[in-house]
């Protein structure tokens, strides 16, 4: 295994750690305030900003050289994410019909908002090049 992947795989590990830590203050501490489906939500936005940070703090360290390296990276972090929610899911006892919720929007789900940034948040957190420089 590369040591690109092996970073990145890391990285996903802390990410899933992340996620785990913020599923579980929310239940705790939110789901009683706002109830279940609004605490999902905002755990949507919460997580993102987790995964956006995370990505932001190790993308150098990963090492990536290409954009292809990014997508697909981000690509392998969205389906071993998508693998790992379902799995926990039916671990803990949730319906096939509560985790499709999760992704569908128009049941107030927006899990599928949260799998696009993390697919794409190493492409997001690039480098550019021709940025404006400070005067």
């Amino acid at each position: 295994m590369s040591s690109l992947k092996r970073r990145a795989a890391a990285i996903w590990l802390l990410l899933m750690a992340a996620e785990i830590a913020q599923g579980t203050a929310r239940t705790l501490w939110l789901v009683p305030v706002v109830g279940t489906i609004r605490s999902r939500q905002i755990g949507v936005l919460t997580g993102s900003c987790l995964i956006l940070l995370i990505v932001a703090l190790t993308h150098r360290w990963i090492g990536f050289v290409s954009n292809r390296q990014r997508i697909v990276t981000g690509l392998r972090w969205m389906v071993a994410t998508l693998i790992f929610e379902i799995g926990m899911g039916r671990v803990f006892g949730r319906t096939w019909d509560d985790l499709v919720a999760d992704f569908n929007p128009v049941e107030g789900g927006l899990l599928a908002f949260g799998m696009i940034i993390l697919a794409a948040s190493p492409w997001l957190l690039r480098p550019r090049r021709g940025r404006i420089k400070p005067a």
